[in-house]
């Protein structure tokens, strides 16, 4: 008897009659307000830069209102488009965008992934001007959902820092990745040797942030660098938006670098994804599947482009995986090892099956233990900047297979 009983609740589960899956997402997860932040990658023009803007959406995913702006203030409706999220959180949509007088555009959210929070995200698109034969612009994104009461005070701290550098001078894209501090005014301290670059150290030397109670964050933060090696450069980030998740251990901006040494002079545009200090950790909390979205740069082409992947994290900390890119190629990550210290910061060397060893240079979980924050490189040269999100549904046997053990 125990046989049939087990046949007939599979074929229930398989044909849906009964609901005993347990969602821990659903598209009503996406109703609210949305703050975004992507970096955009237009392959027409060559054009590499950020873009920033909110999406509001209904319980259904249908998209009832948004706009974003580019660095050079320009301003583009999202007129429609819906957004759906399936069990685990992983996201796809579209987007209708009005571009300016008589053009518009289509976007699509291939891919993305929310966190077990429910209140950030990541995601990649791909945007074609209707009526148009050039290729798609390319964008890597980070959402944060509006919500939740802040003050200035939840900046005090110390902040790891993740930034993907748009040099608009020397036309070069590169990671910046590094800690700074926040004390209780909101100034930014010096935090020597605390910086890196590909090419060398960088010190942020000061600054001042401020956050409102919607918990936007604004102001400026100095940074010297060397670049190229031996030239010293005096860059003053000031941030044109940015926002902290209700966690208050998350947050993402969008930044003009302009020389401090002769202002107003544009130096670059930055898009920093930061995580607070603090937490406990163990190398247990990688176990598990893992998502990652961010921008990928081969310098060597040269060419900048987004890059998302899924891989696996065993008890050891072997791990395995796809990377996967806009043009349908797919890396398989054959093997190789991830680490945590006890404060969260995980390094590791993964095999890819192009002959290349990817290596994170540095990235930092937050206290959550569900996302971080990462830079990468690989020894043919290529450069990774994202984000990383765990898959944290599984599948809810505890609460049926009791009854079907115990059938007679």
């Amino acid at each position: 008897m125990k046989k049939v009983v087990l046949f007939a609740v599979v074929g229930l589960l398989l044909f849906g009659q009964v609901s005993v899956f347990a969602e821990d997402f659903n598209t009503s997860d996406m109703e609210g307000t949305w703050y975004l932040f992507d970096t955009t990658v237009n392959p027409a023009t060559l054009d590499v830069y950020w873009t920033y803007g909110e999406m509001e959406a209904d319980a259904s995913g249908k998209i009832l209102s948004g706009s974003y702006q580019d660095p050079l203030g320009n301003t583009f409706a999202v007129t429609d488009g819906n957004i759906m999220l399936d069990n685990k959180g992983v996201m796809s949509g579209t987007a209708s965008v009005d571009m300016g007088p008589g053009v518009t555009a289509t976007a699509i959210f291939p891919h993305g992934k929310i966190d077990q929070a429910k209140t950030n995200g990541a995601y990649v698109t791909l945007m074609t001007v209707d009526g148009s034969s050039d290729p798609p612009s390319m964008g890597a994104g980070f959402s944060i959902k509006g919500g939740g009461t802040f003050a200035k005070t939840d900046l005090e701290g110390d902040w790891h820092a993740y930034s993907a550098i748009i040099d608009v001078v020397a036309g070069q894209v590169f990671w910046v990745y590094g800690t700074f501090s926040v004390d209780a005014a909101g100034t930014v301290t010096a935090d020597p040797d605390s910086y890196y670059t590909p090419f060398a150290t960088a010190t942020v030397t000061g600054g001042t942030l401020t956050l409102d109670t919607d918990g936007k964050i604004s102001g400026i933060i100095n940074i010297t660098y060397e670049n190229p090696p031996g030239t010293e450069v005096n860059s003053s980030s000031v941030l044109a938006a940015g926002k902290m998740d209700q966690s208050k251990t998350t947050g993402t901006y969008v930044a003009h670098n302009l020389n401090a040494d002769s202002l107003p002079d544009l130096l670059s545009l930055e898009t920093t994804n930061l995580v607070k200090a603090g937490g406990a950790f163990t190398s247990d909390d990688n176990v598990g599947d893992w998502y990652t979205y961010g921008l990928a740069i081969d310098p060597v082409t040269p060419a900048v482009f987004w890059s998302r992947g899924q891989f696996h994290i065993d008890s050891s900390g072997n791990t395995t995986g796809s990377w996967f890119f806009p043009d349908g190629t797919v890396i398989k990550n054959t093997g190789g090892t991830m680490s945590t210290d006890s404060k969260g910061v995980f390094t590791g060397d993964f095999t890819l099956d192009t002959g290349d060893t990817l290596t994170i240079r540095n990235g930092k979980s937050a206290e959550g233990k569900t996302q971080g924050a990462l830079v990468s490189t690989t020894t043919s040269g290529m450069m990774f900047v994202g984000v990383n999100i765990k898959d944290t549904y599984t599948f809810p046997w505890s609460s049926f297979l009791p009854a079907i053990m115990n059938h007679e």
